[in-house]
């Protein structure tokens, strides 16, 4: 007999108990893939009914052939919607399959028999139900009429009584002298010991019974059972959520929604006159034909001075990425606020920004250049924490600025998929570098499990960030098209999230004084500081306790004397949104 070490597992077997498939089985010849998903999605190996097996989800779940150890298989819950299960105990956690394990898809749901071919050596069989006979189907034995003489012969049919002369009166004699005593005959003998057979054959029949019962509770009080409170490693947590984190690409521009026209940072001639020699006096001595103009408000705040022209103007407005990822079936994403809603957060100048020249509001209301005592225009470095949606110097409409930010356009690229699908803002937090979105999609789409421990998390704790770093390298598929009225083939970026991994590595919070005041305030507000420093690009991805649950949103990073830290928003703030 072959060890298990050498023994080399060729197919996977599932005899589908119930749902659609019922009665059928199927069989995967490991030679030619190493994996197995599950669901209604027709991408799926195993594929069920989208319409009799609605308890499945699209993607539900994946059995893996472990890379380390060829003859192990792991299941995992790819965040189904109804769950998972394995002999009728819910799996959250990757959970080792062995032969005779029954899956279940969903509470109620579909259930197949795991198998494999060839089975390892000192794998149990499914133990078979042994079909007992019945003991008492022997015929009826035939009750003989026993003769009043000790002979043991039956007596005659006839009714003539016997002689008692000669010899036969001795007979005679000795059978009176017999009455009252009873003998067996041979059948009788033969019945009697036959029920003593069956007797012993049940108690047999019973003790096997026991002794199966026995065993099989061994064997599934011995046999790998699922962890429910088990810690996850890196790689498990990857593999059960990369398929909810979603890389993001956007382009906005800031609206005035009076006249629905885009926001332009205003710029002038750095010329503004001549001197006594005829020669040119600039704003900004350098090569520079234009300079940035600021405005100050009536508060001394300082803002860009804004205009609807275009001609020499820098528009308002801004493009990237980042990360997202999907926290229900059905299309909503968390991503940071800074990507799915830029207006919302502190602008990013462009550097011909700085330094720039100060206007103020003059008589009648119009914007004036403010000078030096010399006549010399002013010089600032002004308005570093503009937020563009929250701009006054036009005034309000209604309970909100006379400003918004729209989309060019808006797009999710989920892992392994070259379509972009387009994205709309739900909602955006008013508390913190939070937004949601949502996607339109016609099937379900994984997604990720959250858990808001703001109040037990500790310092130490360890965690893994997914996400799309900018610094990390891009990958690349070939579309060839098939319309003969636009056959250019394109070349799509196929997301693939990285993984990084790190501890929390301090609590900044903000503490509430007795009298309603903040006694204690950070720089950053209420985050958690990190070691996982991924960098740019993987703001608005999901940060992972040790059960693959989402604990944060990744959104911020500091450098300063050679060091890095970075930043998450606790979940609490994206829960707040899904309410």
């Amino acid at each position: 007999m072959e060890s298990n070490a050498t023994t080399k597992i060729e197919r996977i077997i599932l005899r589908h108990l119930s749902g659609s498939k019922a009665g059928k089985e199927e069989t995967f010849d490991l030679h030619q893939l190493q994996e197995l998903t599950i669901g209604r999605h027709p991408s799926s190996r195993v594929q069920y009914d989208e319409a009799k097996d609605d308890l499945v989800s699209g993607q539900h779940a994946r059995i893996t052939q472990e890379a380390a150890d060829p003859t192990a298989f792991t299941l995992t819950d790819l965040n189904s919607r109804n769950g998972l299960y394995v002999d009728k105990q819910r799996v959250i956690t990757p959970v080792r399959l062995v032969p005779g394990n029954v899956i279940q898809l969903g509470a109620g749901g579909p259930e197949f028999e795991f198998d494999l071919e060839p089975r390892l050596a000192g794998q149990l069989k499914k133990t078979r139900t042994a079909a007992l006979s019945n003991s008492d189907s022997f015929p009826k034995t035939r009750t003989s009429e026993i003769s009043d003489s000790g002979s043991g012969e039956f007596a005659s049919s006839s009714s003539q009584p016997l002689s008692t002369t000669g010899s036969n009166k001795k007979n005679a004699s000795a059978a009176e002298s017999n009455q009252g005593k009873s003998y067996i005959g041979k059948s009788t003998a033969y019945e009697i010991a036959s029920a003593k057979q069956r007797e012993t054959r049940r108690q047999m029949l019973a003790v096997g019974g026991v002794l199966l019962v026995l065993l099989g509770a061994a064997f599934l009080y011995l046999r790998p059972r699922p962890c429910t409170d088990c810690a996850l490693t890196p790689t498990q947590v990857w593999e059960m959520n990369r398929g909810a984190v979603a890389q993001i690409q956007l382009s906005w521009k800031l609206t005035n929604t009076r006249t629905g026209q885009p926001m332009y940072h205003a710029y002038v001639d750095n010329e503004y006159g001549k001197d006594a020699n005829g020669n040119s006096l600039r704003m900004v001595n350098d090569n520079r034909q234009r300079v940035a103009a600021y405005v100050v408000l009536d508060d001394g705040t300082y803002e860009p001075l804004l205009t609807e022209s275009s001609a020499g103007n820098a528009p308002i407005g801004g493009s990237g990425g980042g990360t997202g990822f999907a926290v229900t079936s059905d299309g909503f994403l968390l991503t940071a606020r800074h990507v799915g809603a830029g207006w919302m957060t502190q602008y990013q100048y462009p550097d011909s920004a700085y330094p720039g020249i100060v206007y103020v509001r003059g008589p009648g209301g119009k914007y004036v250049r403010r000078t030096n005592p010399d006549g010399s225009p002013e010089l600032a470095r002004p308005a570093y924490r503009w937020v563009p949606g929250n701009t006054r110097q036009l005034g309000a409409q209604g309970s909100r600025w006379a400003v918004e930010g729209r989309h060019d356009y808006l797009n999710v690229t989920f892992p392994g998929n070259k379509t972009t699908i387009p994205a709309r803002v739900a909602r955006v937090s008013d508390q913190h570098d939070v937004a949601m979105l949502k996607i339109d999609m016609p099937g379900t789409v994984s997604k990720c499990e959250l858990l808001d421990n703001y109040d037990k998390i500790k310092v130490g704790d360890t965690i893994t960030v997914l996400g799309y770093p900018a610094v990390s390298p891009v990958t690349w598929g070939r579309i060839t098209s098939q319309d003969p009225f636009n056959s250019q083939a394109q070349a799509k970026v196929i997301p693939d999230p990285s993984l990084t991994t790190g501890n929390i590595g301090r609590l900044l919070r903000v503490q509430k004084s007795s009298n309603g005041g903040d006694d204690v305030q950070s720089d950053m507000g209420d985050v958690y500081q990190v070691t996982a420093n991924p960098g740019g690009g993987n703001s608005g991805g999901p940060v992972f306790d040790d059960h693959g649950k989402v604990v944060g949103i990744y959104f911020a990073g500091a450098q300063a004397s050679g060091g890095q830290v970075s930043f998450a928003v606790p979940i609490r703030y994206g829960l707040e949104l899904m309410k």
